[in-house]
């Protein structure tokens, strides 16, 4: 019998995206749920001192009212929680790495997907809440973050997937061989 298992970790350095990758988004997501108590004035704001700043850069952030921000940043809180609960799984159960592996993998398709619908919307939107940035501000500040948000879990799902595919391919041969 094959041990898939071995096929299907999650590597360290995707553990090290998830882990740290989402505390930013879990954060960001965070000061967006929970406004106003998380904006300036409120008392949670200590909390949240680079949003007092980052809203000016992207002032959807500042937008009380508009329902896209926190419906992505709910869905932010569902990435975090699925990236910690696959991790978990890593870190404490052999038997349920395949498990944290498909967890990884929805979670980082789910990461890159949010944020290229993000990005896709301002655009979409004539860049309301961006176009009065220079271009140094709009780089540090939306394009670089955006790009590594969309990047870094689209090629985390890759490697997850071609694991997940030589996992599948080995036991799919061993049952054959089995046959024979």
């Amino acid at each position: 019998m094959v041990d898939i298992n071995k096929y299907t970790y999650i590597p360290r350095w995707i553990v090290i995206w998830l882990i740290l990758g989402n505390l930013i988004a879990g954060w960001d997501a965070l000061y967006v749920v929970l406004r106003p108590l998380s904006a300036d004035g409120g008392i949670l704001s200590f909390f949240f001192p680079a949003h007092k700043l980052y809203i000016l850069r992207d002032k959807r952030y500042a937008d009380d009212v508009d329902a896209f921000v926190v419906a992505q940043a709910v869905i932010g809180l569902s990435e975090v929680i699925l990236s910690l609960f696959a991790v978990g799984l890593q870190w404490y159960s052999v038997k349920r790495r395949p498990l944290a592996c498909l967890l990884a993998l929805i979670a980082c398709v789910m990461t890159s997907a949010k944020t290229i619908m993000y990005v896709a919307i301002e655009s979409l939107d004539g860049f309301k809440y961006t176009k009065h940035n220079n271009i140094i501000n709009l780089t540090l500040y939306f394009i670089l973050p955006m790009g590594l948000w969309t990047i870094a879990p689209a090629i985390a799902a890759y490697d997850l997937v071609k694991r997940l595919d030589t996992a599948m391919v080995t036991v799919i041969e061993d049952e054959k061989n089995k046959i024979k």
